[in-house]
């Protein structure tokens, strides 16, 4: 019997057009960022939780922020403009009522990103390696820093580092040469050594986007048969990728997310094209529409699922057929 949720809309800040949102906790507290008319259309980092939605702010004098993940201990990390739209973004830390942390630059003003934290307060992301962002590298620091260099595969100039999990054990990817192309997903293990996870059979490029605690990886890879799209993959440490497959019709698909139990979320192409659709994987049902798993005439069109915790609530965001908004939402199962 397929799993059914009740849906949640998570709002917008004040005088806000959108949000997104980007994790979840295991407390079913959610962040991500919205847009805030009343401030020029820049966008705020925000954490929801039963209570409230909550404004995050930004750096000082800076225009817009985005969170991009949080633990249970409180920590969100993102990424922030330091001054005026157009200006260097700098990786922050910063928990509910607090101010915004900067995490700070592997190179000095070239800019960061914090994209994962664990509970323990490690911290991942990628920081660029000149001031015009030709390159970058995974980072690893835990706050107030300094960043450390995580490395590429032999013979990248570029990695990203997108999650952590709580064995300290680190997940994104590299490139494999200079020129941008392949780029091959990849884990740091708790000593910093890369490792390799390779496509799935045939494939040339994938991507690591998140983990558990029993080191189960997502992503993305392309394949032999997928005519070069990529689709949302699964690695069971360092073992071969296992193709998640597309929603019916759908030539494409990426994971997002994986809580302890190995169910996948993420989003995917559908037949006949248009807006990709939400979905829910798991070994025994396979890949699953979220837009069908909601009550019916709920008013959504749900296009990413971001992130998923421990009791199988799922955050991301969707539209609004009505208004055509885009808002960031919280399922919960039934």
């Amino acid at each position: 019997m397929p799993q059914n949720y009740t849906i949640t809309d998570l709002g917008t800040l004040a005088a806000g057009t959108q949000s997104q949102a980007m994790a979840i906790n295991d407390c079913g507290h959610v962040a991500g960022w919205s847009k805030i008319v009343a401030v020029g259309g820049n966008d705020h980092a925000f954490l929801w939780t039963p209570a409230a939605l909550r404004d995050l702010g930004t750096f000082p004098g800076g225009s817009s922020s985005y969170a991009n993940a949080l633990n249970c201990c409180g920590s969100i990390v993102g990424n922030a403009y330091v001054g005026a739209a157009g200006s260097v973004q700098d990786a922050f830390i910063v928990s509910a009522g607090g101010p915004f942390r900067d995490l700070g630059n592997l190179v000095p003003g070239a800019g960061s990103a914090a994209t994962g934290v664990n509970a323990a307060g490690v911290i991942v992301g990628s920081a660029n390696m000149d001031t015009h962002g030709g390159s970058f590298h995974a980072f690893s620091c835990i706050a107030p820093g300094p960043l450390q260099d995580l490395g590429t595969l032999p013979g990248g100039n570029s990695s990203l580092a997108a999650a952590v999990n709580n064995l300290n054990i680190i997940a994104g990817y590299s490139w494999l040469n200079s020129s941008g192309n392949p780029q091959h997903a990849c884990i740091w293990d708790a000593q910093g050594t890369i490792h390799d996870l390779g496509t799935l059979p045939g494939g040339t490029t994938s991507h690591a986007t998140a983990l558990n605690d029993l080191t189960t990886i997502v992503g993305d890879s392309d394949s032999g048969t997928s005519s070069g799209n990529p689709h949302a993959c699964l690695w069971h440490g360092m073992n071969v990728a296992v193709d998640l497959g597309t929603l019916p019709g759908g030539a494409y698909s990426t994971a997002f997310g994986v809580n302890l139990f190995r169910t996948v979320v993420g989003n995917s192409g559908v037949a006949g094209g248009g807006q990709p659709h939400a979905f829910v994987w798991t070994e025994a049902a396979g890949m699953q529409d979220l837009n069908a798993l909601i009550p019916a005439g709920s008013g959504w069109l749900l296009t990413a699922a971001t992130g998923i915790n421990v009791v199988g609530q799922i955050c991301g965001y969707g539209t609004l057929t009505a208004s055509g908004q885009v808002h960031a939402y919280l399922l919960t199962p039934q």
